[in-house]
């Protein structure tokens, strides 16, 4: 989130009549480090997530600086959005389960069949995003596309888990919900 932050605030800034969106690569870049660097501080081990996006980021934002074209910038998100629809995709068929019942099954006991349905929408919704990120950036203005970029695409993730929980709520271990009930009252 700081990273994107203040990508947006760098590039709201500085960007001119000729909407230059180097200083807030430059920005995004250098936050991007600081972030993974703060995470090990806190945790002492950097996530693989952490590494490969300060590369997507420095490499495309590398580029982008070197030739002096923000496409090659725009479509890093859609290739971060391509590679979740097919780990999404390809969970069903690479390990003993989804993705998403990995990541859920300890507050989620649902039936296979709705492990699939959900790890197969978050393929969807994903793909989708990559679509939609190309659209913005191909056929929109530049602010348009950082509008999208920041704020866009976050309250379309937010609407999604939002259905995504209305659809599994009764799947929803209730002894979870009553252990963190029991915890905030103080019990």
């Amino acid at each position: 989130m700081f990273p994107l932050a203040a990508f947006f605030i760098t590039y709201f800034l500085t960007k001119g009549e000729d909407n230059n969106m180097k200083p807030a690569i430059i920005v995004i870049m250098i936050a991007t480090a600081i972030q993974m660097i703060v995470h090990y501080i806190k945790h002492k081990k950097i996530e693989k997530i952490h590494i490969i996006t300060l590369l997507s980021v420095v490499v495309l934002g590398g580029i982008t600086i070197l030739i002096d074209n923000p496409i090659f910038f725009k479509m890093k998100v859609t290739a971060i959005y391509l590679v979740m629809a097919i780990v999404f995709y390809c969970s069903h068929y690479i390990g003993e389960k989804p993705i998403t019942k990995r990541l859920l099954e300890k507050a989620v006991n649902a039936p296979d069949s709705t492990w699939k349905k959900i790890t197969a929408s978050w393929s969807l919704f994903f793909s989708a995003l990559a679509i939609a990120n190309i659209i913005v950036a191909f056929y929109c203005s530049q602010d348009t596309w950082v509008y999208f970029k920041t704020f866009g695409t976050m309250g379309l993730m937010l609407v999604f888990m939002v259905i995504q929980m209305y659809f599994i709520r009764q799947y929803i271990i209730a002894d979870n919900a009553e252990t963190k009930d029991s915890q905030q009252n103080g019990e």
